[in-house]
């Protein structure tokens, strides 16, 4: 386990677990019930830079805590590279009447980045019926939005693992809420989370659906593990092509951009933690919610799909999520089989 790389002592757990080797830092970015699946060889100084970065933004979100305007302090990628790769840099999100907010353009070396925070269009909308749910299809609550996918929870059992706004969360409990597909009962509300914006369902004993499919709809890809957070950052340094699936716009395609970005979901809630949304560039509309954004990747040659985050909703920046990994870090999960 690092704890430090080089002369300067930065502490270099910040961004996650990584392992030294003489050619750089071995970064682990896909996990799946505790095992690495995927792992990568950055460079040393990339590494540690943005564990710099990642410094910079705690100071800042410990200093804005308290600051009305101030919504959160997250991260946003850079033309600027470090040994070869794509660096990140704070981002503080203010509200319209946050003028007379100080916001310093740079910390130690690092530059840093001040937005409004957008408003966010919240999606739902509609389509037709599986006896196997996959990830990515319609459901319904009254109101029709999608499914992320098939998830684990701690006790090993399988669940559907859709959003949370598509109940009516802000209103209080949830639970055994009942999510159908074109009126056949798949189940009801089990678990929930407001802040993320997630729920699971567990199938109903008399629903005439068969069960939960671990792939994505229209692929020939089943779900397994997420991305951590390691590689989210590793995400937006590449600019590599993620993928989206949902009711509405179907297939799209986009990049990670962002990381920490802050919503109150229903007025009066608590955040559950600082810095739990992404921001991606994959164009999503109304019916969206729920459906999954996930990375392609490749085991022993077969095709697979790793979770980034499950749709939270949309601006005219892109679209936005909470990281998989941070829900299962939170609530124990695993995604797909």
């Amino acid at each position: 386990m690092l704890r430090a790389v080089g002369a300067t002592g930065v502490g270099l757990t910040t961004i996650g677990e990584a392992t030294a080797t003489d050619d750089g830092v071995r970064i682990d970015t896909i996990k799946h019930r505790g095992e690495t699946l995927k792992s990568k060889l950055v460079p040393k100084e990339w590494y540690q830079h943005e564990t710099r970065v990642d410094a910079v933004a705690g100071a800042l979100r410990q200093q804005y805590e308290d600051i009305k305007t101030v919504d959160g302090v997250g991260l946003t990628g850079t033309d600027r590279t470090v040994a070869g790769k794509r660096v990140t840099r704070p981002i503080i999100y203010t509200s319209e009447s946050a003028s007379a907010v100080s916001v310093p353009s740079k910390r130690d070396g690092i530059s840093i980045e001040q937005r409004e925070t957008p408003d966010l269009r919240l999606d739902t909308c509609y389509d037709q019926d599986y006896d196997n749910v996959p990830g990515g299809v319609q459901v319904e609550t009254g109101v029709p939005f999608s499914v992320a996918c098939r998830v684990i929870n701690s006790d090993g059992e399988p669940r559907l693992m859709t959003c949370a706004h598509g109940f009516k969360q802000c209103e209080g409990s949830i639970k055994g809420d009942e999510l159908t597909q074109s009126d056949r009962l798949i189940g009801g509300v089990e678990d929930w989370s407001v802040g993320q914006d997630w729920a699971t369902v567990s199938l109903s004993a008399s629903s005439p659906i068969n069960g939960f499919d671990p792939g994505v709809v229209d692929t020939q890809r089943d779900v397994l593990g997420y991305v951590t957070e390691n590689g989210i950052k590793d995400l937006i340094s590449t600019g590599e092509t993620v993928y989206h699936r949902g009711r509405k716009t179907c297939a799209q395609s986009g990049q990670v951009k962002e990381t920490g970005f802050v919503f109150s979901n229903c007025e009066g809630t608590p955040q559950e933690d600082y810095g739990k949304y992404i921001r991606m560039s994959t164009y999503t509309e109304s019916g969206d919610s729920g459906g999954i954004h996930y990375k392609r990747y490749k085991v022993d040659g077969k095709e697979y799909a790793s979770v980034i985050a499950p749709h939270h909703g949309s601006s005219n920046y892109g679209s936005y999520g909470c990281p998989a990994y941070r829900i299962h870090n939170n609530h124990g999960f695993d995604f797909g089989q």
